[in-house]
């Protein structure tokens, strides 16, 4: 009796793995195809530049065919924690099936207008953006910083780099992860679980009127 026990309470163990759902990855990335090793890398997937151009300043998105970034994840913080202003250009509405409603987002291409024109001395432009493939993979929030040289114009990529201090320490890990907390834990997890302990109540349950038959 006790050995069949301790292998329902392991086969009841194993349910947890598997109900957990595909695109729970546990990095803050969803992923639904199951095959993450088939997407590109973040920073190449997403590649950003920024440019002075007519005394503006532009931040350039060139992404590849099949992939898109969120409207709405987009942050832009500098060291000196100066706020800045951006001005967006129309996206395309699509349902997202990771947030589970509509949200405008960019293809291909966008040009992102900052607000950096009264900058008078070297400083970091933190941006913080999200984006996804439609083959079924969300990467997590990303950072991507710039050095601004205003005297001499222009801006030098330092790619995908840690956050600022101050976002770091407050921030949330993102809209995906936080949709995630607030609907609580996978409701195939919780059946997975539940399911294994009416397992294990059911053997102890019929062990113990065994036993009491046979005395």
């Amino acid at each position: 009796m006790k050995s069949l026990v301790v292998k329902i309470l392991a086969l009841a163990a194993g349910f947890a793995p598997l109900a957990l759902p595909a695109q729970f990855s546990g990095n803050d990335s969803f992923e639904i195809s199951g095959q993450s090793g088939q997407f590109l890398p973040v920073a190449e997937a997403f590649q950003a530049s920024l440019a002075l151009e007519d005394g503006q300043w532009q931040l350039y998105w060139s992404l590849k065919p099949g992939y898109y970034l969120y409207r709405e994840q987009f942050e832009f913080e500098l060291g000196n924690a100066q706020p800045v202003q951006a001005s967006f250009p129309n996206g395309e509405v699509k349902f997202d099936e990771f947030f589970n409603r509509e949200l405008e987002v960019y293809y291909d291409q966008a040009a992102i207008e900052l607000a950096l024109n009264d900058l008078q001395q070297e400083a970091r432009l933190y941006v913080r953006f999200q984006g996804c493939a439609d083959a079924g993979y969300c990467y997590p929030p990303e950072w991507v910083g710039f050095e601004l040289l205003p005297q001499l114009d222009s801006a030098g990529n330092l790619g995908i780099i840690a956050p600022p201090a101050q976002s770091a320490a407050s921030a949330s890990p993102g809209a995906i992860p936080d949709a995630e907390k607030e609907s609580g834990p996978p409701v195939t997890l919780l059946l997975g679980f539940a399911l294994g302990l009416v397992l294990i109540a059911a053997v102890v349950w019929l062990s113990i009127r065994r036993a009491a038959a046979n005395r």
